[in-house]
């Protein structure tokens, strides 16, 4: 069995700020998009596969130096895996 441990992160999903803000700016959301599909890419490169992409499983946040930074939240599983069913 292999554990992720994440960070504690400040902010709010995409879903909710849409649902706060509206449609976002294009430059913002061209700077989400192109954030996750870095880190998808990167957990890709791991043997991690993301399932279940969407507005609400991505989390907005700010790093220390105050840029805009996207996260997707909860799990991913190793390449291969089944999903674990819900109950």
């Amino acid at each position: 069995m292999n554990d992720m441990t994440m960070e504690h992160l400040v902010g709010n999903d995409l879903q909710q700020s849409v649902l706060e803000r509206g449609s976002l700016p294009v430059r913002e959301a061209v700077d989400h998009v192109l954030q996750v599909c870095d880190g998808l890419a990167e957990a890709h490169a791991q043997g991690l596969v993301r399932r279940d992409l969407k507005p609400a499983n991505l989390f907005l946040t700010r790093r220390r130096t105050g840029r805009r930074s996207s996260r997707c939240s909860t799990s991913a599983s190793p390449s291969g895996s089944r999903p674990t069913p819900r109950i």
